[in-house]
């Protein structure tokens, strides 16, 4: 087994919601397991707890949710250079080159922004 990291920017614009899409590495049709995602704000990417405006992130495979966080009240504060790890669920093997990691941030209320960057580690699945 094999092990390939991604990373790519999220930069959401104010008031919007994002989608972000990345593509799965690996060999051809081999099948991918999604062994950890992070997510980790820049310099300004900073976003306190609050229970009016927040931003919610989830992974996900398809429509299958595979885990969230959120900067709600009760939720994670999301501090400069500070790694925030997705706690890992659901359906989380995918075909590389073809499958596609989907990241949804949705805005309640205004003026939260999710700005950093997001690390994908995948596995290759052994076949016997």
């Amino acid at each position: 087994m094999f092990a390939l990291s991604v990373s790519f920017i999220a930069a959401q614009a104010a008031n919007a919601n994002k989608t972000f899409y990345v593509s799965v590495p690996g060999r051809s049709a081999a099948k991918m397991w999604l062994k950890s995602l992070v997510f980790i704000p820049d310099s300004d990417g900073a976003v306190s707890l609050d229970g009016t405006n927040y931003i919610t992130v989830t992974a996900k495979n398809g429509s299958n949710s595979l885990g969230s966080f959120n900067t709600n009240t009760g939720g994670t504060a999301l501090v400069a250079g500070t790694a925030v790890a997705f706690s890992l669920s659901g359906e989380i093997e995918f075909t590389a080159l073809t499958g596609a990691l989907t990241v949804d941030s949705v805005k309640t209320g205004t003026g939260a922004v999710l700005k950093g960057i997001f690390v994908a580690t995948f596995e290759q699945v052994h076949n016997g």
